[in-house]
């Protein structure tokens, strides 16, 4: 079967667990491989590399981002045998949050569609991660313009 076209689409539309869509989803990456892709695009690979502020979201339900990879030792040579959890603990302005639910992505507020508000007409998701995000970010400004002007 060909690398690209109607043979991987269909692959992929019929995949039922979400880690084999993403093994089948380099072949419309371009990459040779799904070694490759990974290599290539995995964030772990540059996670000791972060020097901003970073606020890392995840829940105990997420089908994608499980805790124990969060725990257990990584097997890139870079972390020495450190847990993500470890590197992260060496790090400045690195902020881990685990919640209990979830998911992946969506970090809803509220059930039965309280979920939902109209910002300029438009209905919208409300989630709780976006706040969080706002006042992490919103604290980071403070502290560096409290240091900036501690400095003057």
């Amino acid at each position: 079967k060909s690398k690209l076209g109607v043979d991987v689409y269909y692959d992929l539309k019929i995949t039922k667990k979400i880690q084999d869509f993403v093994d089948k989803g380099y072949l419309l990456s371009g990459h040779e491989s799904k070694e490759d892709w990974y290599n290539t695009y995995n964030p772990v690979n540059f996670f000791g590399d972060i020097t901003t502020p970073f606020l890392v979201i995840n829940s105990t339900d997420d089908p994608c981002c499980i805790q124990e990879t969060w725990t257990r030792p990584s097997k890139l040579e870079k972390y020495e045998g450190k847990s993500y959890k470890e590197v992260a603990g060496g790090m400045d302005w690195v902020v881990h949050v685990v919640t209990e639910s979830g998911s992946h992505c969506p970090f809803l507020d509220g059930g039965n569609f309280s979920f939902m508000e109209r910002v300029d007409g438009v209905l919208m998701l409300k989630s709780w991660s976006d706040n969080c995000v706002v006042e992490f970010f919103g604290s980071i400004l403070v502290t560096s313009n409290h240091l900036q002007n501690t400095q003057m």
